[in-house]
């Protein structure tokens, strides 16, 4: 019975020290080949998208009073969001801002002309300025302002466009209005095109 006692103490003992053995590490691979490489390939594709929208497509400016030196219109026009998604290394783009004459639909009136109206934008001057105008991709976004809008003019331009840059901005116009202008109701077109 001791004998059994002891034996049975022995082998709980042995069994408990086993646990306590670390495991054998693995052998080093010398047999070869010990490394696989694998190729993965995949494309990326252009949704292709490059355009120009504007929160809306009308707004009133503030009624203003005409004096001996005429009056100035001025006020933002609606948000503008370009969409560069060609998805480039180092795209380019710019928006040219034009207007048509102001007129109160009479045509005995005279009109205002375009070139009495300037345009600006809520962007810095400095481009470096506006990367928080830039959302998804990158683009350094660079901002002039439109000293006449008789004729298409620059006012944002982007390069080094990367990726899929939605570029985000408000313009602003100002109008001269001469003090030769006759009361009235104007209505005329601002034009932004992106190329």
């Amino acid at each position: 019975m001791r004998k059994s006692l002891a034996l049975a103490v022995a082998g709980a003992i042995t069994t408990g020290l086993v646990a306590f053995v670390p495991a054998v590490a693995n052998a080093a691979c010398t047999t070869g080949p010990c490394s696989q490489d694998t190729t993965v390939t995949f494309t990326l594709n252009s949704s292709g998208t490059f355009q120009i929208n504007q929160a809306s497509n009308a707004v009133t400016l503030a009624a203003q009073t005409l004096g001996a030196t005429g009056a100035t219109v001025s006020g933002a026009l609606p948000q503008t969001t370009v969409t560069d998604g060609r998805a480039q290394l180092a795209g380019v783009w710019t928006v040219n801002i034009s207007s048509t004459a102001f007129s109160d639909g009479n045509a005995a009136d005279p009109t205002i002309g375009a070139n009495l109206a300037s345009a600006t934008t809520d962007l810095n001057l400095v481009a470096a300025n506006n990367n928080t105008a830039t959302s998804g991709g990158t683009a350094l976004v660079a901002y002039t302002p439109a000293a006449s809008l008789a004729v298409a003019s620059p006012l944002v331009a982007a390069t080094l466009v990367q990726g899929v840059a939605v570029t985000t901005y408000t313009p602003s116009i100002s109008i001269a209005v001469p003090p030769t202008a006759v009361a009235g109701t104007y209505t005329g077109t601002v034009t932004q095109t992106l190329s």
